[in-house]
């Protein structure tokens, strides 16, 4: 016999689009091999914009929405899920593409879900949430890269949202000194109580590129990747390179270029710089030339860029 359950259905009208409680059945469930009776979800920004359709979220209709949701297995066919089994799921478009969390029952695949551990319960998963979620997911990252609390200040975004708050507590707790950015001043005394030591308006972080400005944060979760703000097929390098005043006489230049070149050979030289992470030029690339080349390619590769940024030279 096929359950009935109620949920919130997205359809779209000729008006836009259309909220409404309904009662469906399982036929009205998308492809999965798992069921699960829905316990408790969360309203991510996400949904607040797929509900409102402030923003274009929802990619089919009808639709239930819902990005995640915790709650028990009632059939399954897939080899490690089984009746009776606790599960959480958060993200794979669920809530955009796929029947959500906003329901008594979904049907997903079993392998976008994880088990809920033995010490939680279904609530406590989306207590948690996706915000806490996403947010464990930049601590883990920035650990990951070896980022460690002694290497300085963590920047945190949006610090007074739903994944902001959550990394600010879980990086305080772990002994990372917090810089909180947001818009909110207001939420001051709130982002201190969470362990922030710092905070500063988001305005700072949108002003004019300063070039070869100091470092002030070793990391900040969930700042985009270029390649997730549309800029693909980058590739960013540091290089270094030993200058003289100009007019320096030609024998003076080859002997340090020498000395230099002949100290890239020494066997300690390349153990450090290994170590750091760079990359010795080989014997043909240690040539006065041959930095004046690159630095020309790179001069003609990044003033367009910096150009159609409006970023000027200082002074200029």
């Amino acid at each position: 016999m096929s359950r009935q359950f109620r949920a919130i259905e997205i359809s779209k009208t000729d008006k836009g689009q259309k909220l409404d409680f309904v009662t469906l059945n399982e036929t009205n469930l998308m492809p999965g091999d798992v069921t699960v009776a829905v316990e408790h979800s969360t309203v991510n920004y996400k949904d607040g914009l797929a509900v409102t359709g402030k923003a274009p979220i929802i990619r089919q209709f009808p639709l239930i929405p819902g990005v995640d949701f915790a709650g028990t297995v009632v059939e399954s066919s897939h080899r490690l899920i089984k009746a009776g089994d606790k599960v959480v799921l958060n993200g794979w478009g669920v809530g955009e593409s796929h029947h959500g969390g906003y329901a008594g029952l979904a049907r997903v695949k079993g392998d976008w879900l994880v088990p809920v551990p033995d010490n939680m319960t279904t609530a406590e998963t989306m207590a948690i949430g996706t915000a806490g979620y996403t947010a464990m997911l930049c601590v883990v990252a920035l650990e990951r890269q070896g980022v460690r609390p002694e290497d300085g200040d963590i920047l945190v975004t949006g610090a007074a949202g739903g994944v902001g708050s959550i990394a600010i507590a879980i990086l305080a707790k772990l002994g990372y000194r917090v810089t909180a950015s947001t818009g909110r001043p207001e939420e001051e005394a709130f982002l201190r109580g969470l362990g922030a030591s710092e905070i500063i308006d988001r305005k700072e972080l949108s002003g004019p590129v300063k070039p070869l400005a100091k470092t002030r944060w070793a990391g900040a979760p969930e700042v985009p990747t270029f390649a997730e703000g549309g800029v693909s097929d980058l590739e960013l390098l540091f290089w270094h390179g030993l200058w003289a005043p100009k007019n320096t006489p030609k024998p003076i230049v080859a002997k340090i270029n020498d000395a230099v070149a002949k100290a890239f050979d020494d066997d300690w030289v390349k153990k450090r710089f290994g170590e750091l992470g760079h990359t010795i030029p080989p014997p043909g690339q240690r040539t006065p030339q041959a930095l004046y080349d690159h630095h020309k390619a790179e001069i003609d590769k990044w003033w367009p860029i910096m150009k159609a940024a409006g970023i000027k030279p200082k002074g200029s």
